[in-house]
């Protein structure tokens, strides 16, 4: 299968890239990390809504460009290059699920996300990372909400959370004000740099508007954790890619007994190594892209995780081992993307977890939401 970008899938390559730029600087995310504040960057946000990478992939009809998950993961792959300190993919892969909605409200308020002027961002409870949240259940009367909702990207515009929620035997998905009456936020400071938030609630009046019939919310949950997926592992590729070149260039310059360290065996294998890995990441990443919206790409997603995870894991750990104490230097920028990579690797769970997940469905034959 040809994977080769075409003329305008390679200008939006250069465009992403150029407005990117200079995120994965150690004061771009200082302020954007672990502050008093929210964390929101207004002025970055807008560079990227304003230049169209966020609705790249959303329906013209919402003031996207209608495009496809191919567009969107060459965004989340400069995202991760750059070390965007926003949830850019994470917005774009929300508000591309909900805009599957007929919905006048939802399409206003997709519209409002592409033009910069709101955000959306998921935070799916106890199908995410943190296994000792307590998951959001309804009131007997299922107008209220208690529990807990942990690992929300940011905090910032006029945001819009999509949580799951149990009750009476059901899950439903609920838009959320995270600024409601009765919701408490406190901060959770990541090795990252990068600050999330964790929700908790207790009896929180929801209007019955903002939950979304149990009838949809199956397949809602299964489109946005698969698009979740996939722009997670775009993102990894390219922080992985940094990495590698990173390493490579460390070990032409680096000298030991008189020789570059990387013409010897086992530096140059180990390269090698990464380099495959690489490879088997971005293709199956690719291929996953070019899968989004058919029934078969939730196994491919599950797939393309797995690699990112499994293959971006040597490539991280290699790039430290040839760097040697340098690769630790908190003035070196390696840390950063290796620090960058595990958070997104176990934010949605790790290798394990997806490969578990792929064998269920290929013994099953079907691609149903695992929470």
């Amino acid at each position: 299968m040809d994977f080769d970008l075409d003329q305008e899938q390679l200008l939006l390559v250069d465009l992403a890239t150029q407005v990117l730029k200079d995120t994965a600087t150690a004061s771009a995310i200082a302020t954007n990390g672990n502050g008093d504040g929210d964390g929101w960057d207004a002025t970055l946000w807008r560079r990227a809504t304003e230049a169209g990478l966020l609705s790249v992939s959303l329906p013209i009809g919402t003031g996207g460009a209608g495009r496809s998950g191919t567009e969107a993961c060459i965004v989340a792959r400069a995202a991760g290059r750059s070390l965007f300190p926003l949830p850019l993919m994470n917005a774009m892969a929300t508000a591309g699920t909900l805009s599957q909605l007929n919905d006048s409200r939802i399409v206003s308020l997709v519209s409002a996300v592409a033009e910069g002027r709101a955000t959306v961002a998921c935070a799916l409870g106890n199908g995410g990372p943190d296994p000792d949240a307590t998951p959001l259940r309804f009131s007997e009367s299922s107008t209220s909400l208690t529990g807990e909702v942990a690992f929300i990207p940011a905090l910032g515009l006029d945001q819009v959370l999509v949580v799951g929620a149990d009750g009476k035997g059901q899950r439903r998905m609920v838009l959320l004000n995270p600024r409601l009456p009765g919701i408490q936020t406190s901060v959770i400071h990541t090795t990252s740099g990068i600050s999330n938030w964790r929700l908790n609630l207790r009896d929180v009046a929801i209007d019955e508007a903002d939950i979304l019939d149990a009838d949809v919310t199956v397949d809602l949950l299964d489109s946005l954790w698969t698009h979740l997926l996939v722009f997670s592992a775009a993102e990894m590729c390219g922080i992985a890619e940094v990495a590698l070149r990173m390493t490579a260039s460390h070990a032409g310059e680096r000298e030991q007994f008189g020789r570059a360290i990387g013409s010897f065996q086992a530096v140059a294998t180990r390269a090698a190594d990464s380099y495959i890995d690489l490879q088997a990441m971005t293709w199956t990443m690719w291929r996953a892209a070019s899968l989004l919206g058919t029934v078969h790409d939730r196994r491919a997603a599950e797939r393309a995780r797995f690699w990112a995870c499994e293959g971006g894991h040597r490539v991280l750990s290699s790039a430290q081992h040839i760097h040697g104490g340098i690769g630790v230097d908190m003035d070196y920028p390696l840390h950063r993307y290796f620090l960058r990579f595990k958070q997104l690797e176990f934010t949605l769970g790790g290798a394990n977890r997806h490969l578990a997940d792929l064998g269920r469905m290929i013994a099953s034959s079907t691609s149903v939401w695992v929470a």
